[in-house]
């Protein structure tokens, strides 16, 4: 048999392997088996969004100021991926030694990007099994910034398979010959999974801390500049899925904008597209009477600008994106001349006293750095208005830094009470200070100190308080005495009232989990039962010893599938019985159900492998044993009526678990019908359901109509532990994934139950 160059190649340096390896008596070496890279790229990068945004934080590493991510025909796995960016790129010695090389060091060497300084962001050595994680195929094209030819390199990772040595399975690098500017493209071809366009969005949220989310009219740094765009791609049509713009701006419910010019002179301006308002102008504040606007000794040469935001509002299919991205980037950032000035905006900071006035309730609408989105602009080249601390972490405190708190604290306010009066809703408190709770009444005098404190810094160098802001003082102190009095006293009150109904809201839980549990019985055993009187049947009327003997060992499995269902229930309706409460082991979990459930459903032609478990020692939060029972159960009848609505033969499921961050996470797969795109938002929604599938008396492999409360309780039961579920696209071969997220046990639960 003729062997081909290659091969003649492999074989040689194979065969001087093996000799290096035996060269020295009694010594030996490492050798690595190839699957070790598919092994790595599921270990290390289990979620198939945190594997984009490590090859997104990539580019940022490589000083790229613009990301482009397209998803073509992703609809389904088999799709494909392509990321560019406009980075360092590299040439051909940077490609093999750093791509190239397992564990690089580089990273560790060069903790900062060479250009703009940018301390990294993605992990080192993730990037590689990344794109192995996502497809089957990556072909990387690049070209170096500096200059000189650019390379291209094509790897298929289904190369790389068990009883292979890693180091033969060599890459073709060549010259790229595409005319761009320096950069790196990434196409990863035949996608392991579907990319829903929930999935989507969720990789914005992972790189959104490394956003530039505004557009500074002043200098601004280019090592600042780090956006990216996420599209779409199906039969030719682009569609923008994610970026700052589409994400997070459009969803503001108003826009306010202002400035101070050279002159110390102001006006502030706010528009709705939502409430039909045009720009107008916003009057509040000391006005001059020649200009007709505000008037300011100090401040000079600033603008700003915020989006204002109320989670009511909020789009239900972005809702949960959009607020955790403004939970921590919400706030009004300084810019000074084009360089962000840490810690204003910071996540905590409220140097606008934002949350301050909130929690006063000195207004009524939504008032916290959380509702807005926005910057200052300060253009001070010379230091001559604003000048930093000493230690460069923020401004002194200034007249001007005074000034322009007042200013653009104050605008927020009457700029969200004007919105609030156009949505109809009441804006500020109108009972007295002698009627109001004494808790509103340390607003009202905190209200009257922040203006005394005002007038002292803004019109007045002397630093004494005056008189009035004195009498404030003792009233808050004699307020605040009486409040801790009044609420001790209303604890003690309440307290076994409010421990009575935590209970019962708890009952009433537990019980919803036993009703699911129940409803799951009585399914299950309703389709032994005829496979059971068949097989009964089948043997009285037999007159063969063999086909009495096939017909008893089915009838066996039928029985030890049943007796698997009792034991399974009945441990957890008996813990349920003592309505305790402790961290699950999601190892068990899975694992008793796949053991309970593995065998009826191969009788049903379902084939369901045993989970995949990423991890040990993984315990979740306190829950009760049912909980998890009414969960997977659910999410297996729903499997099944999925399944047998697209054919009469056999199906698959999928169960994984594991831990990412603070969360035990289970993936629960089917290769059913899916769900469809009109009700995937409303999945959850009480009553809301799939088409009927035929009742069990009629065609006895097939279950009940749903109630379309099924999934409703899941959810309840999830949130419940602080927990999510929500649909995400399935793995190739799938059509329907669920995900659920449970936070982790804390370190006193583990102690607490010795774990």
């Amino acid at each position: 048999m003729l062997l081909s160059q290659s091969e003649m190649d492999s074989d040689r340096v194979l065969d001087i392997a093996h000799k290096l390896a035996q060269s020295v008596p009694g010594r030996t070496r490492f050798s690595v088996d190839a699957s070790l890279i598919n092994r790595l790229g599921r270990e290390l990068v289990t979620r198939k969004e945190i594997a984009v945004a490590e090859l997104i934080k990539n580019a940022y590493d490589a000083d790229a100021t613009d990301v482009t991510v397209t998803f073509l025909d992703s609809e389904n796995a088999g799709g494909a991926l392509v990321i560019e960016d406009n980075g360092n790129g590299m040439n051909r010695d940077q490609l093999i030694s750093g791509f190239m090389r397992l564990a690089s060091t580089e990273k560790i060497h060069e903790p900062y990007s060479p250009r703009f300084k940018r301390l990294r962001a993605g992990k080192k050595g993730i990037g590689r099994f990344a794109t192995q994680r996502l497809g089957r195929k990556l072909v990387i094209s690049t070209k170096p910034v500096s200059g000189g030819k650019g390379c291209e390199l094509e790897i298929d990772w289904t190369r790389f398979e068990t009883d292979k040595e890693l180091f033969l399975i060599s890459q073709e690098v060549t010259e790229n010959i595409a005319k761009r500017d320096s950069g790196t493209t990434l196409r990863i071809i035949n996608l392991e999974d579907a990319w829903l366009e929930a999935d989507i969005k969720r990789v914005f949220r992972y790189v959104a801390d490394l956003l530039q989310p505004f557009k500074l009219v002043g200098r601004a740094r280019k090592s600042d500049n780090f956006e990216v765009k996420i599209y779409h791609e199906s039969d030719e049509q682009k569609t923008e899925v994610a970026s700052v713009e589409k994400l997070i701006y459009e969803n503001a419910i108003a826009k306010i904008e202002g400035n101070v010019n050279a002159n110390g002179r102001g006006d502030i301006s706010y528009s709705s597209e939502k409430y039909g308002i045009d720009v107008q102008k916003l009057e509040y504040g000391q006005k001059d009477d020649q200009e007709k606007n505000i008037k300011f000794f100090s401040l000079r040469n600033i603008k700003f600008v915020a989006y204002y935001y109320i989670q009511d509002e909020l789009p239900k299919n972005n809702k949960t994106l959009v607020w955790n991205y403004l939970r921590e980037n919400g706030g009004i950032r300084i810019y000074r001349n084009g360089f962000k000035v840490p810690p204003y905006g910071d996540n905590k900071n409220d140097w606008l006293a934002l949350d301050q006035r909130a929690a006063r309730r000195l207004v009524l609408v939504p008032f916290k750095n959380q509702n807005f989105l926005g910057f200052v602009e300060i253009v001070d080249v010379g230091g001559d208005i604003f000048e930093e601390t000493s230690s460069r972490e923020g401004l002194l405190e200034s007249a001007a830094f005074k000034e322009l708190q007042l200013f653009v604290g104050n605008a927020l306010e009457e700029f969200a009470v004007a919105i609030g009066a156009e949505r109809g809703r009441k804006v500020k408190p109108t009972k007295s200070l002698q009627t109001t709770p004494p808790i509103e009444r340390i607003g009202a005098a905190l209200e009257k100190l922040d203006k005394s404190i005002d007038i002292v810094v803004a019109e007045s160098k002397n630093k004494k308080l005056p008189e009035d802001a004195k009498k404030t003082l003792s009233q808050i102190a004699e307020i605040a005495k009486q409040t801790t009095e009044t609420t001790k006293t209303l604890f003690e009150e309440h307290r076994d009232v409010m421990r009575v109904t935590l209970e019962e809201v708890e009952m009433l839980r537990i019980l919803a989990s036993l009703g699911l549990a129940i409803g799951e019985f009585t399914h299950e055993t309703k389709t032994l039962f005829p496979s059971l009187k068949t097989a009964a049947d089948n043997i009285a009327n037999s007159g063969s010893i063999d086909e009495m003997h096939n017909m008893a060992i089915e009838m066996k499995r039928n029985v030890d599938s049943l007796t698997d269902y009792l034991s399974y229930f009945d441990k957890n309706i008996a813990a349920n019985a003592q309505r305790e409460t402790k961290p699950q082991d999601i190892n068990q979990v899975l694992y008793q159900f796949w053991k309970t459930i593995h065998s009826s459903a191969q009788v049903r032609g379902i084939v369901i492998s045993e989970p995949t478990i990423h991890g040990y020692n993984l315990f979740t939060t306190a829950m009760h044993p049912s909980e998890w029972n009414s969960i997977l159960f659910n999410l297996y009848t729903n499997s099944l009526k999925a399944i047998y609505r697209t054919r009469r033969g056999n199906g698959k499921i999928l169960i994984k678990g594991g831990k990412e961050s603070n969360s035990i996470y289970v993936e629960f797969a089917d290769d059913g019908d899916g769900v469809k795109e009109k009700i995937r938002d409303r999945i959850f929604d009480a009553f809301v359901t799939t088409s009927r599938v035929p009742d069990p008396l009629e065609d006895p492999i097939q279950g009940l109509q749903g109630s379309g409360l099924g999934l409703k309780i899941v959810k309840d039961i999830v949130e419940s532990r602080k927990g999510k579920i929500y649909l995400v696209g399935a793995p190739r071969g799938y059509n329907t994934c669920f995900r659920i997220e449970i936070p982790v046990a804390t370190k006193d639960e583990k102690r607490e139950y010795d774990y």
